[in-house]
């Protein structure tokens, strides 16, 4: 180095300054860098967290929303269908006839009866009249009572019938099972529809 010139060294001096200063300038724009494509991917991450906790919040929600409905499925079964309450009457007596063929009953009778009605609740009501063996009749008023919608007895009314009677004054009573007359009123309920707006 003694032979260069003092112009020389200066110049050389100044460039190894200036490449180490370029040198620290890159070193540190590269870990500036690096330190900014982590915290865009971390910013990224945080907000797929922050979706999955929503989602997961959401399918939370939907499920409460799902039992809820579940059970509000179950306690519409409680109820009878909607629609007109002349075509629900309808159902209503199809389902007591069938109920009554399994049986062997008769039915005499059946007429809608007006019924009032409960918050939120349409009742509906049939007034009918039945021919019943003896033995049928538990079993008869337990499914109306048990089975799905729900019915209810408002009144009831059983008496031998005529037919029955005739046959026991003729002596053939110990052959013929005996005949009920029976009158009741059932009454099932319809949920009244909420219109919104």
């Amino acid at each position: 180095m003694a032979n260069l010139s003092l112009k020389w060294q200066k110049f050389i001096a100044v460039t190894l300054a200036l490449f180490l200063v370029m040198g620290v300038f890159v070193f540190t724009a590269t870990l500036v860098n690096a330190y900014l494509d982590r915290r865009a991917e971390i910013s990224g991450l945080e907000s797929k967290l922050r979706r999955i906790e929503k989602t997961l919040e959401s399918e939370e929600a939907l499920q409460q929303l799902a039992q809820q409905q579940e059970r509000s499925a179950k306690d519409r079964n409680l109820f009878l269908g909607s629609g007109d309450t002349e075509l629900v009457a309808a159902k209503l007596q199809d389902q007591v006839s069938r109920l009554l063929q399994r049986y062997d009953a008769r039915l005499i009778r059946s007429q809608q009866i007006q019924v009032d009605p409960l918050q939120g609740a349409l009742g509906i009501g049939l007034k009918l009249q039945l021919q019943v063996k003896l033995q049928d009749i538990v079993r008869i008023l337990h499914e109306l009572e048990e089975n799905r919608p729900l019915l209810f007895l408002d009144s009831l009314s059983v008496t031998i019938s005529r037919a029955s009677s005739r046959l026991r004054v003729r002596g053939k009573a110990k052959t013929t099972p005996e005949l009920l007359d029976v009158n009741l009123d059932i009454v099932g309920y319809q949920l009244q529809q909420v219109n919104d707006g």
